[in-house]
């Protein structure tokens, strides 16, 4: 569970950096909105209620999806860096 939050907060990290975001308000209220967002989606919830039953299922499923959108992230986020320098 803490490799999978670990990636997503590299993926919400990254995209709203300094080169991509420049106004650190917004990368404040976006990266707290992501979070809160990601939170309720009912994939996320399912697998949270799993762990809170004993039940360890889904965390390598949640763990390798995390991972897959915190590489995407990264690799979007220095693209965009380079276009904006």
């Amino acid at each position: 569970m803490q490799l999978a939050a670990v990636a997503i907060g590299v993926a919400i990290g990254t995209t709203v950096h300094r080169p991509v975001v420049r106004h650190r308000g917004i990368t404040l209220l976006v990266s707290c909105g992501a979070l809160v967002c990601l939170v309720l989606m009912p994939p996320v919830e399912f697998v949270l209620r799993q762990l809170n039953d004993g039940r360890a299922g889904g965390v390598a499923a949640l763990a390798a999806a995390a991972l897959a959108v915190a590489v995407v992230a990264v690799a979007l986020a220095g693209e965009l860096a380079e276009r904006r320098n």
